[in-house]
């Protein structure tokens, strides 16, 4: 039996709702699991971000490496990974990715940030207007999967050819 036009259109965004709330949950607690074991294991970073190496030369064993905490102003990452520094919208914390997220796209938008932080080539693209503002955190555009909408393309002719007895 053939669906209204109404309860096929009802069941496909209840589809669709389903869908973007599985997949949102999935990359979320996936990519917080990646968080958290950086995080707990207090990863080293090529950048020495959170910890810096010290040589201390012992003869016996040839020399040892100590790790020594960076310190943020008064916040020592060897206590906590929410230490950070601010500028123009990049947060340079403990962790890349941590502060990666925290970070706003405001540099993106400041000529004169973008001049101190690198140099770059002027791409001929215009900019299209986004759900999401130039303060938005990266961590909250990538929790909305960086989807600006999401567009269903119901056809109920399709559906009628297809399904009808």
């Amino acid at each position: 039996q053939l669906l209204s036009r109404n309860i096929l259109s009802q069941r496909i965004e209840m589809i669709i709702d389903e869908i973007k709330t599985t997949m949102s949950k999935l990359f979320i607690n996936t990519f917080s699991l990646i968080r958290q074991t950086t995080k707990a294991n207090k990863f080293l970073t090529t950048f020495g971000s959170a910890w810096s190496l010290a040589d201390i030369y012992n003869p016996i064993s040839g020399g040892t490496f100590h790790t020594i905490p960076v310190k943020y102003d008064q916040c020592d990452c060897g206590l906590s990974s929410q230490c950070f520094t601010k500028y123009y919208g990049v947060i340079i914390s403990c962790y890349i990715l941590e502060g990666f997220l925290q970070s706003t796209f405001e540099c993106l938008y400041d000529q004169d940030c973008i001049d101190k932080t690198h140099t770059s080539r002027p791409l001929n693209i215009s900019i299209n207007p986004s759900r999401f503002s130039i303060n938005s955190t990266i961590e909250s555009v990538l929790n909305e999967l960086m989807i600006e909408n999401f567009t269903t393309n119901l056809s109920y002719s399709n559906y009628f050819s297809q399904c009808s007895p």
